[in-house]
């Protein structure tokens, strides 16, 4: 089942950014400026930057080469969500696993899980792609707004 979503459709704004290989330090940047806007927990951040880096190195390595980074907030949750134009995927099971200890390769999707409290796929427009939704509870730093007062 195909699943479209943009960051529009929760807030009206969010983050919304292309990147490839060259820029995914730009990419984990915008990220974090955006995350900072709701005031999250650094532990949060933390997380939501790994989540970031492990979909979009994915979206790089077996996706086409580059893709489309979509963060917005809704309720109590930061969405990401990372299209690109590979071939698709097939097993929506990927991560739930742990890998073998005797391959270097292979966790992303797993350590994606581990820092999530819900991960969809879906394929692109004209079932072309890949599509991973992962869903980040938030709550905010409360250090943070103190120190903003």
């Amino acid at each position: 089942m195909s699943q479209h979503h943009s960051a529009q459709d929760a807030t009206g704004d969010g983050l919304d950014v292309p990147f490839d290989i060259h820029s995914l330090r730009a990419l984990r940047s915008a990220v974090a400026a955006e995350a900072h806007k709701h005031s999250i927990h650094p532990t949060q951040l933390h997380a939501l930057l790994i989540i970031t880096s492990e979909l979009a190195s994915n979206a790089i390595t077996h996706g086409g080469g580059n893709g489309r980074l979509r963060l917005w907030r809704h309720d109590c949750a930061l969405h990401c969500q990372v299209l690109d134009n590979g071939p698709g995927m097939s097993d929506t099971a990927a991560g739930t696993r742990g890998p073998p200890d005797t391959t270097d390769r292979g966790r992303g999707l797993w350590i994606v899980r581990q820092l999530t409290t819900d991960l969809t796929f879906g394929q692109g427009l004209d079932d072309a792609g890949t599509v991973i939704t992962a869903t980040v509870p938030i709550s905010p730093d409360t250090d943070a707004r103190r120190s903003d007062s």
